[in-house]
């Protein structure tokens, strides 16, 4: 079978390899879409600990093919999602329910080889039937499954008004949940106007960068809930700017580790500002793949590149310049 391998950091090869065997307790799914992610980046380039060498790709979905001894609760020919965490389930964090802290976590495309390959075995626990849901929509459950986990964090509430920097497609995703909990407002804030387009035809108020800080005192203090989607230090340090006393500060996007901010610790005791990271997905992939499949979510819009897994570099390519928005990669074709 055809598989994109990162032997080393920006050495990928699209190379024929064996295909994998169902051992007990396995599925192989035949890999039908795999979304493109800033992580998948961040492993080509080296930026993160990963196996190498490795298959990345960890937002895909595909179709059963062969499962092995005592799976019972999926069979062949069936649709299905990936969870890509593989928990431990016995340390300290596991047993508090947060598995995606768990202490010796992996994940697939990440340590065990993932979805940017024509087949991909996978633990059985880890596989979600989508019934007749898109593959495309399908790709994007373990994305909105993160944004679930952070959205979570910050406890988004009827009537409130919400602040989010970046709109690509995690930004667009965390926006339309603050919708769904009921936010009066989501302003979206991006260098691009492009993507802005896409958050306005979402119902979302779009700015421009320069527009908010032409309007700075129009936006200082306003927002029950900031939230930042971009990774970019600079931008967290003004996110207080925007918060209003006694808000809720959400780091979600993924900044260097070697970055630091500026922050006045009496600024968030006086305002009991609350500043919270969210990481990976918990026990999020059920609740994603339930609003993806009451079409409560839209993905069309932010899907801009379709490509066959020839194309894989091409796609990190784009992702590091910024180009579009959602690329999927499509082994199969």
């Amino acid at each position: 079978m055809k598989a994109a391998v990162v032997k080393a950091p920006r050495e990928l090869i699209i190379t024929d390899v064996e295909q994998p065997k169902a051992d007990e307790g396995d599925v192989i799914v035949k890999v039908m879409a795999c979304g493109v992610c800033g992580t998948d980046l961040h492993i080509y380039e080296g930026e993160f600990i990963a196996s190498y060498p490795i298959v990345m790709g960890h937002e895909f979905c595909g179709v059963v093919v062969e499962v092995g001894e005592g799976v019972s609760h999926i069979s062949v020919g069936e649709r299905v999602a990936i969870q890509p965490n593989v928990s431990c389930g016995i340390c300290e964090m596991c047993k508090r329910g947060r598995p995606n802290l768990c202490e010796s976590m992996l994940a697939y495309g990440v340590h065990i080889d993932g979805g940017f390959a024509q087949y991909c075995v996978v633990r059985s626990e880890n596989v979600f039937s989508i019934g007749d849901m898109s593959f495309e929509a399908g790709a994007f459950v373990e994305p909105l499954a993160c944004c679930v986990n952070g959205i979570k964090a910050v406890d988004v509430s009827f009537g409130e008004r919400v602040l989010i920097f970046g709109s690509g497609p995690i930004g667009l995703l965390l926006a339309q949940l603050c919708k769904l909990r009921g936010a009066a407002e989501v302003v979206v804030v991006d260098l691009v106007e492009e993507r802005l387009k896409t958050a306005s035809t979402l119902g979302l108020t779009a700015l421009l960068s320069s527009e908010i800080e032409a309007d700075k005192a129009i936006h200082t203090n306003s927002y029950e809930v900031v939230i930042d989607a971009t990774g970019s230090a600079n931008v967290i340090e003004e996110m207080p700017t925007f918060t209003k006393d006694g808000g809720r500060i959400l780091i979600f996007g993924v900044a260097p580790r070697d970055a630091y901010i500026r922050l006045s610790p009496f600024e968030v005791y006086r305002r009991e500002l609350t500043i919270t990271g969210a990481f990976s997905l918990g026990y999020d992939f059920e609740t994603a793949l339930n609003l993806l499949m009451r079409g409560l979510i839209e993905i069309e819009p932010l899907i801009t590149h379709r490509m066959p897994l020839e194309e894989l570099e091409r796609a990190l390519e784009y992702k590091r310049q910024g180009v579009g928005m959602k690329t999927l990669i499509f082994p199969n074709e």
